[in-house]
């Protein structure tokens, strides 16, 4: 008796490591592609039995980066489990990613930081500071495009993109201003009186000060201001809310 109950407890522990096994061999470890180029990551998804749908996104990422990975990020998945990959469409804005007083690109004041990395990828540097004018401490984050950058400034309580300053000349408004290729005068002749010198910072006749275009009432924000140069050339884009005390 004891001998066939003793046979019973082996047979049973051995059907039961057979499920585990079919369990694990059902089943696979989702690799970490961020970062990758889409082909080489599509292959190491291949590899382990795992399916991929992409969509795109404007990044300061090269092109066809992976920027955001949904589902199984080093975790077990069922196989052919599907994961979704965010892939940058280039670091070139195209039509409506333009510089905006209310954004910039897709991304709308307010938009959470998750919302901010799905759509730019992760930054190249974050800061923490406090404000003289808006919430404070706020949180910057930093990308770099080809040799300029793209600053964002968040509310670091409530995790919300309140603005953004950029010295890159690849990054336009929608009527096409950028940095370094509009004087003050193409702005004045643009803009006529919705074009006013910003309440922070320097006025007119110091160099450099700070021209605003305000999406509501002249000279509230939100608003675009652009920083113009001793050589009365715009050096610096900035929209959103009221900018740090000092610039």
């Amino acid at each position: 008796m004891a001998l066939a109950l003793g046979t019973l407890l082996v047979l049973g522990a051995c059907g039961q490591g057979g499920e585990r096994g079919d369990s694990v061999r059902a089943s696979a470890v989702a690799p970490v592609v961020l970062g990758e180029q889409l082909d080489a990551a599509r292959r190491r998804l291949e590899a382990a039995g795992l399916e991929s749908e992409t969509r795109e996104r404007f990044s300061l990422r090269p092109g066809r980066t992976v920027i955001a990975q949904r589902h199984g990020l080093g975790e077990r998945v069922g196989r052919r489990a599907r994961v979704e990959l965010v892939v940058s469409r280039g670091p070139t804005p195209g039509p409506g990613d333009e510089l905006r007083a209310t954004g910039l690109g897709v991304l709308e004041l307010g938009a959470s930081t998750e919302r901010v990395l799905e759509v730019l990828g992760r930054p190249d540097r974050r800061a923490t500071r406090n404000l003289g004018v808006g919430p404070a401490p706020e949180v910057d984050w930093t990308w770099r495009v080809g040799r300029d950058e793209l600053e964002l400034q968040f509310d670091a309580r409530r995790r919300r993109f309140t603005g953004y300053c950029t010295d890159s000349p690849r990054l336009a408004t929608a009527d096409g201003v950028r940095v370094g290729g509009v004087s003050t005068g193409m702005l004045a002749r643009r803009y006529g009186e919705r074009l006013v010198p910003a309440a922070i910072g320097p006025p007119p006749g110091v160099e450099p000060h700070t021209l605003l275009l305000s999406a509501g009432r002249r000279g509230s924000y939100p608003a675009l201001g652009f920083t113009v140069s001793a050589q009365e050339v715009v050096m610096r884009i900035c929209g959103g809310q009221a900018p740090p005390a000092g610039e």
